[in-house]
């Protein structure tokens, strides 16, 4: 059944095209990120007092957050949308927490003025 399960995921994969209003409402959640804040809740709590003493806390600055699809990439029929990320002193780990937040934002349809 895992086969199934991933041969349906990769079919449905191949089939889907993200919409511009789609694209817009991914925009909006991923502006939710630009500004000067604490990025703590990104950051693992095992690593959280190192970045307090060594490098000056969790505050991180994001200037721009922004999502494209257009002109479509696709490579072996999936669609790729680049996310594009401009910033200071951030590390892999909290930029892959704050987009695997921003993608349940967009796939649940929550409002990320209450969630990010």
């Amino acid at each position: 059944t895992e086969t199934k399960t991933v041969d349906a995921m990769r079919s449905h994969m191949r089939r889907f095209r993200i919409s511009k209003a789609q694209l817009a409402a991914a925009d909006q959640v991923l502006s939710a990120y630009v500004g000067e804040g604490s990025f703590a809740l990104f950051t693992p709590p095992n690593k959280s007092a190192v970045y307090q003493q060594e490098e000056g806390g969790t505050d991180r600055s994001i200037s721009n957050c922004t999502c494209t699809a257009f002109p479509p990439q696709i490579k072996h029929g999936v669609q790729f949308v680049a996310i594009v990320i401009c910033g200071d002193r951030y590390m892999y780990h909290q930029i892959r927490n704050m987009m695997g937040l921003a993608m349940l934002c967009i796939h649940a349809a929550l409002d990320p003025r209450h969630v990010i």
